[in-house]
């Protein structure tokens, strides 16, 4: 898998500079993916987009719909694929709710 980058992650990095620690119900989501080693750092920063206080809907939708749906043969047959599965559902809801964008909705 080709490794994405967003701008305006960059730029919340840089502009926002916080602290940003994963929330750990998040966890599960790395422990699902964890056999992919290539994975980690992306993972990662998707994760840590998720968690920061100005969070880019639309890296995160576009995120989101990769994982959930390209690894879905993984979170069928990981033990705890049922609860990253919720929590995808959970990040959908979250962008319908809070995204500005149309099209990110």
């Amino acid at each position: 898998m080709k490794a994405k980058s967003s701008r305006a992650l960059q730029v919340n990095l840089e502009d926002y500079r916080v602290e940003v620690t994963i929330d750990p119900k998040y966890h599960v989501i790395r422990d699902v993916m964890s056999r992919y080693e290539g994975l980690e750092k992306l993972i990662n920063t998707f994760l840590e987009e998720l968690c920061h206080p100005r969070r880019n809907w639309q890296f995160l939708t576009n995120e989101a719909r990769t994982y959930s749906l390209g690894y879905s043969y993984d979170l069928k047959i990981h033990p705890k694929g049922p609860e990253a599965v919720r929590l995808y559902l959970e990040i959908a809801v979250q962008a319908i709710e809070n995204a500005r964008e149309p099209e990110v909705k």
